[in-house]
């Protein structure tokens, strides 16, 4: 790393960051205690750290007061035991940075940035202004989100040089091939921390040399995704396969039913509070709770409600 900005992040930003599923409770609202207790649950669970409001904990459906009163709510709970990582994304650069500006206030150790999601045929000078005006404007550690599902996608190339910007200290490498995910360790890997952007493609990411995983699955299984990651770091790919093939039922169940609906009726299946999704995402059938819980009693794990 050759910017000193954000080396206190840097230094901390390798391991199992979970992707925080926002918690609702039954009446639709952000279910600020069932945060505190999730948090506290997942980081004495051993994960690494904690990203807020990303694309599965639904910030897309998040008010900026919910946004606000969440991060807060987290970073609370934390107590600066792990890294709190806020999600800053926005429709506009000048919302990206005020989004940016409210984490530091809040407390977070780093926000993560993708380009605006309402830009139109963006070029490559766009995509880079934004991220040079969002350093600019803030101080806070930064991480670049590199998500060709709801995004234009980022070239490795591109993100290299998104990697000379003062403030930029890591990666979420969310690009759907492994070729990707290589050239961008051989390009970046000495000055970005690189992240693997799903669990569901952690071993090979990990295998090509990235530091470190989001996970979204971590919230209903710490332990598994947890020890994959200690697997891989250790050479031990024989049990790492065994340990991602454990629970690749739910895997396939997800791809049917959707993210974060069924992760997040995991959750609740397993005992802790979770709540259902917003709008326009569909929560599962009763029909298809009823098939969770048979993955995740096959998975041998402990369903406590029906």
């Amino acid at each position: 790393m050759t910017a000193k900005r954000g080396a206190a992040l840097y230094e901390r930003m390798s391991g199992v960051f979970t992707i925080f599923l926002t918690p609702f409770t039954a009446g639709g609202e952000v279910d600020l205690d069932a945060a505190a207790e999730n948090v506290d649950y997942l980081i004495k669970a051993g994960l690494n750290g904690i990203v807020v409001a990303g694309t599965y904990g639904e910030y897309v459906t998040l008010t900026l007061r919910e946004r606000r009163t969440l991060l807060r709510a987290v970073v609370r709970a934390a107590a600066g035991r792990v890294p709190i990582v806020a999600c800053t994304a926005g429709g506009s650069t000048a919302e990206v940075i005020d989004y940016t500006r409210d984490a530091e206030e809040a407390g977070a150790d780093g926000a993560m940035i993708t380009p605006p999601y309402g830009m139109i045929e963006p070029t490559e000078g766009a995509i880079v202004g934004h991220f040079e005006a969002v350093a600019r404007a803030t101080n806070s550690a930064l991480l670049l989100y590199n998500n060709p599902n709801i995004h234009p996608t980022l070239a490795p190339e591109l993100l290299a040089r998104l990697a000379d910007i003062d403030g930029y200290v890591g990666i979420k490498q969310g690009a759907t091939t492994f070729a990707e995910h290589a050239e961008l360790i051989a390009l970046a890997g000495d000055r970005l921390r690189i992240f693997c952007g799903s669990d569901q493609s952690m071993v090979g990411s990990l295998a090509l040399g990235a530091v470190g995983l989001s996970s979204t699955q971590s919230n209903f299984i710490p332990e598994i995704i947890r020890d994959t990651y200690r697997a891989m770091t250790r050479g031990d790919l024989g049990t790492a396969r065994e340990l991602f093939n454990k629970w690749g039922p739910f895997r396939r169940f997800a791809r049917r039913a959707g993210q974060p609906a069924a992760a997040k009726a995991a959750v609740e299946l397993l005992g802790r509070r979770c709540g259902t999704v917003r709008a326009p995402l569909v929560p599962l059938a009763p029909v298809q709770r009823a098939e969770l819980a048979d993955i995740l009693r096959g998975m041998g794990l402990d369903v406590r409600r029906p």
